[in-house]
């Protein structure tokens, strides 16, 4: 696997994973706290009596958005949901899926995360003037809000998170069409 840079990205087509679907939105670490997910994750792990640590844990970094999406709970221990949390840490953008108890530390590269904007039902992205006023002011108040629908991953673009590699993700995380994984 080769390990690529924005400078080779340039010239490369990113191919992305089929989208997940987000079922449920928080747009804070608080708002997220207040929800059920957290503590019936914890009860189904035996981790109850982590859930303020790691709620403490997260206050350190800003949280920009909790998403919930559903499961097979055949394959995910029992639960139908699970839980992504995008995060600004060193002045980086990551995302990655939010589990309690543990971690866990790779050296595997980063790759990218793509964030779909929800879209109004009967909404035409190919030919937007196909929609009426109301679908379009609908559209920009979830861009501005942003309000999410899906995210997918990228495949075929990796970055180096080696210390000598942050300036430049930091950089590229300014916009916030970077986010990592």
């Amino acid at each position: 696997m080769k390990t690529q840079t924005s400078q080779s990205e340039k010239s490369q087509y990113i191919q992305w994973t089929a989208e997940t679907k987000i079922s449920k939105q928080f747009k804070s670490l608080d708002e997220f706290a207040n929800s059920d997910y957290l503590s019936i994750h914890a009860d189904n792990f035996g981790y109850s009596h982590l859930v303020e640590r790691e709620i403490s844990r997260w206050s350190k970094y800003k949280v920009h958005n909790v998403f919930i999406v559903d499961a097979d709970v055949e394959h995910n221990y029992g639960l139908d949901f699970k839980m992504y949390i995008h995060y600004t840490a060193d002045g980086i953008n990551f995302f990655k899926e939010l589990t309690i108890g543990s971690s866990a530390i790779t050296s595997a590269p980063l790759i990218r995360v793509m964030l779909t904007n929800k879209r109004p039902v009967g909404f035409d992205l190919r030919n937007l003037n196909n929609n009426s006023e109301e679908l379009m002011i609908e559209w920009f108040t979830n861009m501005k809000n942003d309000i999410y629908e899906s995210f997918c991953f990228s495949t075929n673009a990796y970055y180096n998170k080696g210390r000598e590699y942050r300036q430049e993700l930091r950089k590229l995380s300014q916009s916030s069409i970077f986010i990592f994984a």
